[in-house]
């Protein structure tokens, strides 16, 4: 895997859309549930994180098979500074933040193991399967 994982569960899903997939990033079920894209909508009730880099090349030949870690220990791409026991959420860049800084979202991915100190740093993440972790948004 691209990233590294200290994973419980993977499964490769068939990638759509025409921009490039990025180790770490957040992704949605797309289609059938064979199927995913990535998670543009902040907030958004997540499949997983992408656990490979996947160029457009690759991604346009609508043939491109990615990991998913859809449940366990991963590294996971920040949007943003995240502290050690954040609530995390996807952004509209299919980055992690934490749920208050998503606009509007209750939705939660997991706990932040480690801290991030802003985007573009890989931390990790106890996924959880669709947002099991209690959020303690109202």
């Amino acid at each position: 895997m691209g990233v590294g994982a200290d994973h419980v569960l993977t499964k490769g899903h068939l990638a759509t859309g025409a921009t490039a997939y990025k180790a770490g990033e957040a992704v949605v079920s797309s289609g059938d549930g064979t199927k995913v894209a990535r998670a543009t909508s902040a907030g958004a009730k997540l499949r997983g994180v992408c656990q490979e880099n996947l160029d457009t090349n690759r991604l346009a030949s609508g043939k491109a098979v990615v990991g998913v870690n859809i449940l366990g220990i991963c590294r996971a791409l920040a949007g943003g500074a995240i502290a050690v026991d954040d609530r995390v959420t996807n952004d509209t860049t299919a980055r992690f933040v934490t749920v208050n800084a998503a606009v509007g979202s209750k939705e939660c991915a997991g706990i932040a193991l480690t801290a991030a100190t802003g985007a573009g740093v890989y931390f990790d993440l106890l996924l959880t399967p669709y947002g099991s972790v209690n959020t303690a948004v109202s």
